[in-house]
């Protein structure tokens, strides 16, 4: 956590995005940064944090029922090609590989997070563009 935490005081200008991570990422933080007595080492990270999903689902609507960051990637026409369905097959996976040191467990799991990331990119900057192309249509109607 203390790499993290020093790539996060690094860029002090930079929010912390997470696709639904108050329910995932940032309780597990909560309690491994309370068991190694790591303090406030992560205090910039809850500060600036901003759940995408969450505000997503507060402010826009899609023509598709779910709103998993899988299906907005598509939506926006990035595929996903890892054969790992989700967070908790990945937490899965992970444990097998703690328990084997099997480097293609490994390499998938490599593969699986750098598209979670591709696509938490793809969708944050398209939903940053909807979001302000949005926001000055809304405020051009306002003011006639």
């Amino acid at each position: 956590l203390r790499r993290p935490a020093a790539l996060i005081d690094a860029h002090p200008d930079r929010p912390i995005l997470t696709w639904s991570g108050t329910s995932a990422e940032l309780p597990l933080f909560v309690r491994v940064a309370q068991r190694h007595r790591l303090g406030p080492l992560l205090d910039p990270l809850f500060a600036r944090h901003v759940d995408l999903y969450r505000w997503t689902a507060g402010n826009l609507r899609f023509p598709f029922p779910g709103l998993t960051l899988k299906d907005l990637a598509a939506y926006y026409g990035l595929p996903r090609l890892s054969d790992i369905q989700g967070g908790f097959a990945a937490v899965t996976l992970y444990g097998r590989y703690l328990a084997t040191r099997d480097p293609v467990i490994k390499q998938r799991l490599i593969d699986y997070n750098q598209e979670d990331l591709d696509a938490l990119a793809t969708v944050t900057n398209a939903i940053r563009q909807l979001a302000t192309s949005t926001s000055g249509q809304l405020a051009t109607r306002e003011t006639h």
